[in-house]
């Protein structure tokens, strides 16, 4: 019987020990990944360039490719050190890399210069119209179908958010 009950409790332990420590070694899903393309003007060298992200400790983002777009709506990959030029339409193709203990899986949500872009079928990558200083050609400021009590909405989820994760970041993890 007394052989039972330590059985019993140091399956008791090792099972409270396992439920703390699941959480430590568990990777966190990045949501929402955001990232700040600088506009380039024309005659500017493409560049496939590491980019600013609100929380680098997380993610990075980095430009992988860059298309102009024809008349006809055909793709042509520009290669780095080719210059933009006036009345083109360009793509970026902006890919995401989660840091050590982090994922992005297919639910994030990328955010680029704070306006939502396009999914690619490329894992961890988003795409969006490059506005090119000094062009003749400027991408239309697309419409997102959110009134303005769902973007109110949205704005103080996002502050909600950053404030639970400022004071979860305050804890050291065990």
């Amino acid at each position: 019987m007394k052989q039972i009950k330590s059985i019993t409790a140091l399956l008791i332990c090792a099972l409270i020990t396992a439920a703390f420590t699941a959480n430590a070694f568990a990777e966190t899903t990045i949501s929402k990944a955001y990232a700040k393309v600088n506009s380039p003007s024309v005659g500017d060298s493409v560049e496939f360039i590491e980019l600013h992200t609100d929380e680098p400790a997380k993610y990075t983002a980095r430009i992988t490719a860059v298309y102009y777009i024809d008349e006809n709506g055909g793709k042509t990959a520009a290669s780095e050190g080719d210059e933009y030029k006036d009345g083109v339409k360009y793509t970026a193709q902006i890919t995401f890399t989660a840091a050590s203990g982090y994922c992005i899986d297919e639910n994030t949500e990328y955010y680029i210069n704070s306006r939502k872009a396009d999914s690619c079928d490329i894992p961890c990558t988003a795409e969006i119209t490059l506005a090119v200083n000094g062009s003749s050609y400027q991408p239309d400021e697309p419409e997102d179908g959110r009134n303005i009590l769902q973007k109110i909405a949205d704005f103080f989820s996002d502050i909600i958010f950053r404030i639970r994760y400022f004071f979860w970041s305050l804890f050291p993890k065990v």
